[in-house]
């Protein structure tokens, strides 16, 4: 290099640097290309397209559901042929994809539900996931006609929404799956506190779920949840009526109510139990092998009045279910239905690895 004169050095210099910076330009060409060419997994594809009939319906919002409870939809070959969406060749391994992206107006907040149908994947619902696990005795999901729900002692029915974990009491013949909030919280409520005629007798209640003390608490527990968890409670059918019989049936669905949150039903604890034993509504033995049993560990109320009067109504405990006034107190468990066609995530329904859905 000493025997080199000065244009020599500076040509080799010159050299040395062009060929480095060519050497950094392929290696960032190496690793955009790396990236631009990388195949997404499911759950990156499930992201995708649902962020592509976000983009699609932020420019096209008079096309979003207006009513409540009204769900429209997008195919993916509308949102790859508008460009808000590559072809599934550029993303994803599972080249030979259809689908499409449910939009649901629920309480005025929009659930995006995306379904794929690919060659090696195929979305699975949260209604048709937990039907996979029934069973015909013992602990577990039950099937009655067309719908499912859940009886014994130790039952794997946890799924998380949000911040909470809930227990899923059952799927309507629709696939609607009833949940409850197992966490009944340190205050007590009076179901009723209004001028009874009967009795004429001021603040002891009557006992109409519809116009209830308990209802109007029951909204307040919705409505401070958050917009995340809201979008998937849906508007329903909720059985109100009064009891006048022992016999365990749903004599409370004779009265419905369409509504987003309300609580659990005398029917539907005494369901839960395996007890063969529990024939009465109000039988202490309902209690047994009954997982509804584990969570009212303080009285709890039901939306289920007596048709005798119209001052009492049926409460849940640990131990049985049980009457008292409209004017008494108890602890409240909120419960709301939610839409089975959600897709679902992970878990196994265990209290360590509950259910999740997108």
């Amino acid at each position: 290099m000493k025997n080199l004169d000065a244009n020599t050095k500076k040509m080799l210099k010159t050299f040395g640097t062009f060929v480095g910076v060519l050497l950094v330009l392929f290696v960032i060409l190496f690793i955009f290309m790396g990236i631009a060419g990388r195949k997404v997994g499911n759950t990156q594809l499930l992201n995708s397209v649902e962020n592509a009939a976000k983009r699609y319906y932020a420019n096209n919002k008079e096309s979003l559901p207006k009513l409540e409870g009204e769900t429209v939809k997008v195919s993916t070959d509308t949102l790859i042929a508008e460009k808000y969406l590559k072809s599934f060749d550029k993303i994803t391994k599972n080249t030979s994809c259809s689908g499409e992206v449910k939009v649901t107006n629920n309480g005025g907040e929009y659930l995006y539900t995306p379904s794929l149908k690919c060659s090696e994947y195929k979305t699975t619902t949260i209604a048709s996931k937990i039907e996979e696990s029934l069973v015909s005795s013992g602990d577990g999901l039950y099937k009655d006609g067309n719908k499912y729900y859940y009886r014994g002692e130790y039952v794997n029915n946890y799924i998380k929404i949000g911040p909470i974990t809930y227990r899923i009491i059952s799927i309507d013949n629709n696939g609607y799956v009833k949940i409850i909030n197992p966490t009944l919280g340190k205050n007590s409520y009076l179901w009723d506190d209004r001028y009874n005629v009967e009795k004429n007798q001021n603040g002891l209640g009557v006992n109409i779920y519809e116009k209830s003390r308990l209802r109007e608490e029951l909204a307040d527990v919705y409505n401070s949840l958050d917009a995340n968890t809201k979008k998937y409670i849906v508007k329903y059918d909720l059985c109100v009526g009064k009891r006048s019989s022992e016999v365990i049936n749903d004599e409370e669905c004779l009265t419905k109510l369409k509504d987003y949150v309300g609580t659990i039903t005398a029917y539907e604890y005494a369901s839960a139990s395996l007890d063969e034993n529990c024939k009465n509504i109000y039988s202490g033995s309902c209690s047994n092998y009954n997982y509804l049993s584990k969570i009212f560990t303080k009285n709890t109320w039901t939306m289920t009045g007596v048709s005798s009067n119209t001052y009492e109504v049926i409460y849940a405990s640990s131990s049985t279910l049980d009457v008292k006034k409209t004017s008494g107190s108890a602890r409240i468990a909120a419960l709301y239905n939610i839409d089975g066609n959600n897709i679902y995530v992970s878990g196994d329904g265990t209290e360590k690895n509950p259910y999740v859905i997108r």
